[in-house]
């Protein structure tokens, strides 16, 4: 009987210890007025072999909300390993073509060549998505892959880069 008091004392202290933890909302954002939802994967008709450090992402609406050039606005971070990218706005050209097509944007990542794992985050309206992009050096290739998707549909794909 000692022990089973014992055993309920120590799942209650463990419930209230790891419900202390936060762990929602590690990045300092509030939100933004970005109302659109959105798939990512690689460029690869942007890549240069020779350039194995840089890489881009391909980004769209997953909608068709005017003509097709407009483009996705976004702001990056690259601290280290992370890599923090912001969804700000659609930018309309003055000149426009007149056929329906999703947004886009092309996102250059200048990487520092040390790390051959990094954290992607997005965001975008009220929300926080993750992704990792592992680069392989035995096998020559980038693999991009979800942690957690919101509004932001990372596809999971890979790059293979010329040594």
């Amino acid at each position: 009987m000692k022990t089973v008091k014992m055993i309920i004392i120590l799942i209650l202290i463990s419930f209230f210890v790891f419900s202390c933890f936060e762990t929602e909302n590690e990045y300092d954002f509030d939100g933004n007025d970005f109302a659109y939802d959105i798939s990512v994967w690689f460029m690869w008709d942007d890549f240069q072999p020779e350039g194995k450090d840089t890489i881009s992402l391909y980004v769209k609406t997953d909608e068709e909300i005017g003509n097709s050039n407009l483009r996705i606005l976004s702001q990056i971070e690259i601290d280290g390993n992370e890599i923090k990218i912001e969804f700000t706005g659609i930018y309309s050209p003055p000149i426009v073509h007149c056929d329906e097509a999703p947004a886009s944007a092309n996102i250059k990542l200048a990487l520092n060549g040390k790390d051959d794992l990094y954290k992607i985050v997005f965001f975008s309206g009220d929300s926080i998505s993750t992704a990792s992009l592992r680069y392989y050096k035995l096998l020559g290739k980038y693999v991009l892959k979800p942690i957690e998707q919101t509004n932001v549909t990372i596809n999971e794909c890979i790059l293979y880069v010329e040594e």
